[in-house]
């Protein structure tokens, strides 16, 4: 029966069960809002079954449409702490709470490691930008997300709090799957270290969306690093793509020396696509996804092509670019 009526004729309105309306509210949950690292990770530690919330752009859409359930939801965005950044000598240090417009605009991290602003320009909407958060991007481990992907590149870690202490892991460790991390359940990611750039290393970043601010279908960031006094064989221009939603999680191949993938390239039509084929090969042999193969390296060309602009002593933004 419909509860809800015309008072006028007495006829049912028109409209959805209020059973059926209830489905678009989460489950009862207990709600929490620490205002000290220390009292969060206790609170989750207590709470068996309890989530993380911070912007809440991803976790608050599966809660309302109960593909996500908790007892307690732990509200970190009371905590100051997290929301401090700073620079040392060898990376960029930012606050769990650290939003993604601030990753966009502030001048330190666009001079200290500008493929975080890119990145971050790419997020959805500005209002997900004003409201996300980059430890709970990270935390989300979202496969199509492009901070995830630029913390492999760029390789970064994050700084974890529990109980039991604090630990450091890398971002190679961090991701191991669709909306999976290494992480324990009562871990709390409280900052993210990103290396400072460093000159001699070139970058690019494209990704392929069929709308601004829709997710990516596929993205790729590519890294030419010219030091040859930081690489193993002393070579220069070691060529490395991140890829990130073509697989389970974003996964940096090493393509190997860009001289030596470049050189069969010609003027004939039939060579130009030799850089293309070395792309193909180690997507392949990486395992992604072999229904995005064409797509994936269609946008690693074409992030190579930005790294190749940029000169390997500017710390210029204008590198990173999306197809819609």
């Amino acid at each position: 029966r419909l509860e809800n009526t015309n008072e006028r004729t007495g006829r049912p309105r028109a409209g959805r069960r209020s059973d059926e309306c209830g489905a678009m509210k989460p489950a009862p949950f207990t709600y929490v809002a620490p205002t000290t690292i220390e009292e969060a990770v206790s609170l989750l530690a207590a709470q068996k079954d309890s989530k993380i919330i911070a912007g809440g752009q991803s976790l608050l859409p599966l809660l309302n449409l109960r593909l996500a359930r908790c007892e307690a939801l732990v509200d970190i965005g009371h905590i100051t702490e997290l929301t401090e950044s700073s620079v040392t000598d060898s990376a960029l240090h930012l606050g769990a709470l650290v939003r993604h417009t601030y990753l966009e605009h502030d001048d330190l991290v666009r001079m200290t490691q500008p493929l975080l602003a890119v990145a971050a320009a790419h997020i959805g909407h500005r209002a997900i930008r004003n409201h996300g958060t980059i430890g709970g991007s990270n935390a989300h481990a979202d496969p199509s997300a492009e901070l995830p992907a630029a913390l492999v590149a760029l390789g970064g870690s994050v700084i974890v709090a529990s109980r039991r202490g604090r630990r450091e892991v890398h971002a190679a460790d961090l991701f191991v799957g669709h909306f999976q991390t290494s992480l324990a359940d009562d871990e709390l990611i409280i900052q993210v270290r990103v290396p400072r750039a460093l000159p001699g290393v070139a970058w690019g970043f494209y990704e392929y969306a069929p709308r601004s601010g829709d997710f990516a279908h596929a993205g790729a960031i590519v890294t030419i690093d010219q030091r040859t006094d930081q690489l193993p064989n002393g070579r220069a221009n070691e060529l490395a793509v991140t890829w990130f939603a073509t697989s389970p999680k974003p996964s940096r191949v090493i393509i190997g020396n860009l001289d030596e993938l470049t050189k069969t390239r010609t003027e004939n039509p039939a060579d130009r696509d030799a850089t293309a084929r070395f792309f193909d090969d180690a997507f392949i042999s990486h395992g992604g996804d072999s229904d995005k193969r064409s797509l994936a390296v269609t946008v690693a060309v074409r992030a190579m092509r930005r790294a190749l602009q940029m000169d390997s002593h500017s710390t210029a933004i204008a590198v990173g670019g999306n197809a819609s």
